[in-house]
């Protein structure tokens, strides 16, 4: 089962609200999360991904400014 999860597309997603279109941009990132084939360690890297994530725009980063931590 869980290989079988691992084999999946993984991604972070999140939205952030773009001031000069007044809307809400969709933002997708891997960070090559799709290259890992063992379910824990994939796990394990999602997991750090979405909290660094979490941590940078809490702490007011904008995607949308600074794209090279989406690469």
């Amino acid at each position: 089962m869980e290989k079988e999860v691992a084999k999946q597309s993984w991604y972070v997603e999140f939205f952030f609200h773009n001031a000069a279109e007044e809307r809400m941009e969709r933002i997708r990132v891997t960070r090559k999360l799709n290259r890992i084939k063992d379910p824990r360690q994939k796990l394990k890297n999602f997991n750090n991904l979405c909290e660094a994530y979490r941590i940078a725009l809490e702490g007011g980063w904008n995607p949308l400014m600074s794209m090279p931590m989406l690469d």
